[in-house]
């Protein structure tokens, strides 16, 4: 969140949501302490957003019990929430970079947001190589609103 922050600048809102409370750390930043399934979370990112955004990142991760496939399905269905929600949050041909954990859902997941972007690529960052699973999907120019 920070280096979005530094980023845009004035020119924009940075809202992150965690169930930690965190405090800001620019005056361009807003942070919602909710879980991603809180039946309201929506409305409380709609509310804080002046219009829909033009980036969506997703850096969801579940509390890891060490059973990966259950914290593999765990993160999906988290991301997969997120997903969910871009109908109303963000605006047309824009973005969306979601952190997954590969595993057997990933094929499912990559063909889902295929269907509402139109493009999608893999990312694995040089910070999250060697034994991570971790992948962000890049998905660009979003087309359903």
């Amino acid at each position: 969140m920070q280096i979005s922050s530094e980023r845009i600048g004035s020119n924009g809102i940075v809202l992150g949501i965690d169930l930690r409370r965190i405090t800001p750390f620019a005056e361009n930043t807003k942070i919602l302490t909710h879980d991603i399934f809180d039946p309201i979370i929506c409305e409380e990112i709609l509310r804080i957003l002046p219009r829909k955004a033009n980036v969506v990142l997703s850096d969801l991760a579940p509390d890891i019990i060490g059973v990966w496939q259950v914290d593999h399905l765990k993160q999906i269905d988290m991301v997969l929430k997120v997903v969910d929600l871009l109908p109303q949050i963000l605006q047309l041909n824009g973005t969306a970079i979601l952190k997954i954990f590969e595993g057997e859902s990933t094929q499912s997941f990559l063909n889902r947001v295929r269907r509402i972007f139109h493009k999608v690529h893999i990312s694995k960052p040089p910070a999250s190589r060697g034994k991570s699973s971790e992948l962000y999907i890049v998905c660009e120019k979003y087309r359903l609103n």
